[in-house]
């Protein structure tokens, strides 16, 4: 990454939407890459800021023992992410156009998100802490 991209990454004052602004404009080898059109930006926005969220939360989720546990994570971790990144879902609900929500990066990763609350509440099941019915 050259140096005024590395620096801008090490800003205090920049927003969660700023960073995932930044990093889905900037290719690490090449510099900045301009996206074809607003909805491949928009995507690329969304996943720049969803993606790293998704292996943090996927890797404390398998740290935590219990279903109630791990329930509790995940909706503090949703409402948080709400309070801290107030634009970036305004721009999913928004801006992100639905008709072709099929196959986009945030849809890969909303089938990851909900993957990881079934596999929770799966074990739950399993474990006797959620009734089946």
């Amino acid at each position: 990454m050259n140096a005024p991209v590395a620096s801008a990454f090490e800003r205090p004052d920049l927003t969660p939407r700023d960073y995932a602004a930044l990093s889905a404009l900037v290719h690490r080898e090449t510099g900045i890459l301009l996206p074809d059109s607003k909805r491949e930006l928009v995507n690329r926005v969304i996943e720049a800021w969803m993606a790293p969220l998704m292996e943090v939360l996927e890797a404390d989720v398998g740290e935590r023992q219990g279903a109630a546990e791990r329930l509790r994570l995940l909706a503090v971790r949703h409402l948080t992410e709400m309070d801290r990144a107030p634009g970036l879902h305004r721009l999913v609900y928004r801006e992100l156009r639905w008709e072709a929500y099929a196959g986009s990066p945030f849809h890969r990763l909303n089938q990851r998100y909900a993957h990881l609350v079934e596999g929770v509440v799966a074990d739950g099941v399993k474990a006797g802490e959620i009734r089946a019915e």
